[in-house]
């Protein structure tokens, strides 16, 4: 029995080395690859002022990270601008992946100075270039290499680097400036719109049908709370407000130099209302504004009467100079009657026909624009007491 326990222990070991004869040598697992990068800048070298396109690429990586004169992550392969440079500068990139890291670096030199920026340029142009008083033109502008345009002399603050925009009325030859400002400096431009004065004549008989009177833009109202005039048939007559008060139609000229003269041919229907004021106007050295109007009026009333009057301003604010009385020419007006209105110096005349009425002297207004107006009661009808042509002129 002890014989057999020792031969079997002999055993084991000899299974074990048969066993481990058939199962054969055992095989080294393969470590990740290692990234590798590659980064260059074409061209190498630029004048100030110039640009590079860096190109790269890489293997075996899933991320890259930029450094130096550029930052940020990058794809695995690309190209991008360096944008201008002024100095040479250079840019490394880093790609990582499983089996680590690798890197790259390229340099691009700068050579020269920089080149100056663009000098900026602007034009500026009015159309029309030439108005009457009170009229408007339209300034139009542009500019290259500017950031910033600021105006001045007849209009002023900032504007756009291009644009258009109204001078608004105009009253006097103005002149308009702009300058633009960029990073190589600032340039300027002028505009000016003339507005003519002193000798100007107007005629007209009133052809068009118009409320209120314009004809083209020759006549002009604030807008205000005066009346408009209106013209139809051949006739310009007053628009009558609502209201009992002085509140008498006007339309005026533009242009016109301080020494006047106006003249209008009577219209006279026969189916006015003689129950009620009606009065045909001559305006001389008038001006407005939103609430105001100023200046001297000579009224000539449907019975004959003349006078002539200043007007201060405000509504129903008006001086009388000089008075004729009713019944002046010893009759009503009729159609075809010739009125005329003169201011020389600081002396005004009305006239009927020729002949001299009424004259006054007034030195408070030296200068303002010729008109028409007319005056009527709530009730009147004006259309039938009006001017068939009218003319004006100055020297």
């Amino acid at each position: 029995m002890p014989m057999l326990r020792t031969k079997t222990l002999l055993l084991a070991p000899l299974l074990l080395l048969a066993l481990a004869a058939c199962s054969g040598p055992s095989t080294p697992e393969s470590p990740p690859a290692v990234p590798t990068v590659s980064l260059v800048a074409n061209p190498a070298s630029v004048a100030s002022g110039g640009s590079s396109t860096l190109i790269w690429s890489a293997t075996n990586a899933t991320s890259c990270s930029a450094a130096g004169a550029w930052s940020g992550a990058k794809a695995i392969s690309g190209n991008q601008s360096t944008g201008t440079l002024t100095t040479s500068s250079s840019y490394s990139l880093t790609c990582t992946g499983s089996g680590g890291s690798a890197s790259a670096s390229a340099t691009v030199t700068v050579s020269g100075t920089p080149p100056p920026p663009p000098v900026p340029t602007v034009s500026l142009a009015a159309n029309p270039t030439s108005v009457v008083s009170g009229g408007s033109s339209t300034l139009t502008w542009s500019s290259t290499n500017a950031v910033s345009c600021l105006a001045s002399g007849a209009w002023s603050g900032s504007q756009a680097t291009s644009g258009s925009q109204s001078t608004g009325a105009l009253t006097s030859t103005s002149t308009f400036s702009l300058a633009c400002t960029g990073p190589g400096g600032t340039a300027s431009a002028s505009a000016t719109v003339m507005v003519p004065t002193g000798v100007r004549n107007y005629t007209t008989n009133f052809d068009l049908t118009e409320n209120p009177i314009s004809e083209g833009g020759v006549w002009h109202h604030t807008g205000n709370v005066w009346t408009n005039v209106s013209t139809a048939n051949g006739i310009a007559f007053g628009t009558n407000g609502a209201a009992n008060t002085y509140d008498d139609s006007y339309a005026l000229l533009s242009g016109f130099g301080p020494d006047q003269q106006a003249q209008a041919v009577v219209v006279r229907s026969p189916n006015l209302v003689l129950n009620i004021t009606h009065e045909v106007e001559l305006l001389l050295r008038m001006s407005d504004s939103a609430s105001t109007a100023q200046g001297y009026e000579c009224d000539f009333s449907y019975f004959g009467g003349v006078q002539i009057v200043r007007w201060n301003g405000a509504l129903g604010d008006f001086t009388v100079l000089q008075t004729s009385g009713p019944g002046t020419i010893g009759r009503d007006f009729v159609t075809n009657d010739v009125i005329k209105a003169t201011i020389v110096g600081n002396v005004i005349s009305a006239y009927i026909n020729g002949v001299l009425i009424a004259q006054a002297v007034d030195s408070t207004y030296a200068s303002g624009q010729p008109g028409i107006g007319f005056f009527t009661r709530p009730g009147g009808n004006s259309a039938n007491f009006g001017m068939t042509s009218y003319t004006a002129s100055s020297n």
